[in-house]
């Protein structure tokens, strides 16, 4: 089935139709269901947080034809489970900061407690959306850690062959040992985006690492994408393989990085990740599997927004990642049925690519993550300088949750505020030299004081040679007497450029570009 962009919440439509024979197995093995128990997915539950400022879908099962009624402080909305026990109500539009008791009765009765009104952020990616505040070693972010205007809602791993109905999630109020559990991105896009606005904030974590973005696409989307037919193909030829991968997997990969863990330690230096074991029926990457059991059981709950940190699974393959991503974005919006979600985003940060120095796939991944940006309401995280060179895993995550959170108080409170660094606009040729424009470049500097690093240029050859840029205002006058006639410019494009340092007055870094447009297939 390909959704379209068109909402399928009306009042009157219930989702779970969309999937009868999925829905009517969960029934059957749902034991409070066949007594004719009312029950609520664990989304709805003690400290929840409900989407303030739109419609609020809450949802569960009963006994076919059980009239059932929810209330919130002074709403009440009564319903009836249709033929498969499924049913739905829509509390009406609330301001935030409100708290209460969500209530729900049929021939019995449910009640959560401490649930309050506020904005709920789904954050979703692979590692280093997973990595947890604890393991950044920021420990007074963990011990100052305690709001109870901040909730997060856990979500545990399970990859699954169908779409599910419910998740074994749960929420927990903002501690310093909740928090320290938590993803580091989303605690400190909480921290930040609830001081700024005064309003509760819900994070629900759905991610973990090593997961190509097609783990998380629905089968719509990937037919949608056009590439349905690649990654499946692609899937089950790892899947033949996989005696042999894991053969050499323990024989060959496991036993180099061990050594290069010990070299490693011997020099002081950052450990090398542990390589991925190969792909086996079932497991984490397989196409699908995680939207299935930890997206779809999100449908429809409230969200003021998504924000997303993948790409490094997917970085061998820019080109096809920009389509999966537009693809994915589009049908997430279809299925929460709430228009244009804002979808921020983390650009890749700087990092060496062990298997090859030489060629820049994380520039290329960069760039169509860039493009993403032509799609209304989407923002990026620019953090080129925050990575580690030697770890995939950098853990300096505080930069990352603000810079999010500074998009999410543009995109969505409309605060003028600054929220990116510059963004390249334009090249005008002026004699040997390109004048470069930049959106959000007021207070135009570099971070170190040097002169601006990490440009090149390249007549209509295409041959880029190492430029020099000069700031004038708030532009870049670039060049190099290697070039004549200056057709083509780039900046920060490479794995690892450490010499990228344009910022602006906020301290925000210039986004990498190359100009023009570049092919994102590799060579």
């Amino acid at each position: 089935m390909i959704l379209s962009n068109k909402s399928l919440f009306s009042q009157r439509t219930i989702f779970w139709k969309i999937y009868p024979l999925t829905f009517a197995l969960v029934a059957f093995l749902n034991p409070l269901r066949a007594s004719g128990t009312v029950s609520l997915p664990s989304l709805f539950a003690n400290y929840a947080v409900l989407q303030y400022g739109k419609p609020v879908p809450v949802w569960g099962m009963a006994e076919p034809g059980e009239e059932i009624t929810a209330s919130y402080l002074d709403q009440v909305k009564k319903t009836t489970a249709d033929e498969t026990g499924h049913w739905m109500v829509k509390l009406d539009a609330m301001k935030p900061g409100l708290k209460g008791e969500l209530v729900v009765s049929g021939k019995n009765t449910v009640r959560f407690s401490d649930v309050v009104t506020g904005a709920v952020w789904l954050f979703s990616g692979q590692s280093n959306m997973s990595f947890q505040l604890k393991a950044t070693g920021d420990k007074e972010a963990v011990v100052a850690a305690a709001n109870p205007d901040i909730r997060f809602f856990f979500i545990p791993l399970n990859p699954i062959d169908t779409p599910q109905y419910d998740l074994n999630g749960r929420w927990l109020v903002c501690t310093p040992q909740s928090a320290g559990d938590f993803s580091a991105v989303g605690y400190y896009f909480a921290r930040d985006y609830q001081a700024a606005t005064g309003i509760p904030v819900g994070v629900i974590n759905s991610s973990k690492g090593g997961t190509p973005i097609e783990a998380w696409m629905s089968r719509g989307a990937l037919a949608d994408s056009r590439l349905l037919d690649t990654v499946l193909g692609r899937w089950n030829d790892a899947l033949a393989i996989y005696s042999k991968n894991l053969a050499e997997y323990e024989k060959t990969k496991i036993p180099a990085w061990k050594s290069a863990v010990e070299a490693a330690r011997a020099a002081e230096k950052s450990l090398p990740p542990k390589p991925q074991p190969p792909q086996e029926p079932g497991d984490y990457r397989t196409p699908m599997g995680l939207y299935n059991g930890m997206i779809h059981p999100l449908l429809p709950y409230g969200l003021e927004g998504i924000a997303w940190y993948q790409g490094e699974a997917n970085a061998a393959k820019a080109d096809e990642y920009l389509a999966l991503c537009r693809a994915m974005i589009a049908d997430w919006r279809a299925r929460f049925g709430q228009g244009d979600i804002p979808f921020l985003y983390v650009q890749l940060p700087n990092f060496v690519i062990p298997q090859d120095r030489t060629d820049q796939m994380w520039a290329r991944m960069r760039q169509a993550q860039a493009r993403l940006l032509s799609i209304p309401q989407t923002g990026m995280a620019v953090i080129l300088e925050l990575g580690e060179p030697n770890d995939i895993h950098p853990k300096n995550k505080g930069p990352v949750g603000q810079r999010l959170a500074l998009l999410a108080r543009e995109l969505v409170g409309k605060e003028k505020i600054v929220s990116t660094g510059p963004v390249f606009q334009s090249a005008i040729p002026d004699g040997n030299a390109l004048r470069l424009k930049f959106e959000s470049a007021a207070g135009l500097k570099t971070r170190d004081g040097a002169v601006p690093g990490s440009f090149e240029v390249a007549g209509s050859d295409g041959k880029f040679q190492p430029a020099e840029a000069k700031i004038d205002g708030e532009v870049l006058l670039v060049s190099s007497a290697a070039v004549s006639q200056p057709a083509m410019v780039r900046y920060a494009w490479k794995n690892n450029p450490v010499d990228a340092n344009v910022i602006n007055a906020e301290g925000l870094p210039a986004a990498p570009f190359f100009w023009p447009e570049p092919n994102l297939a590799m060579p």
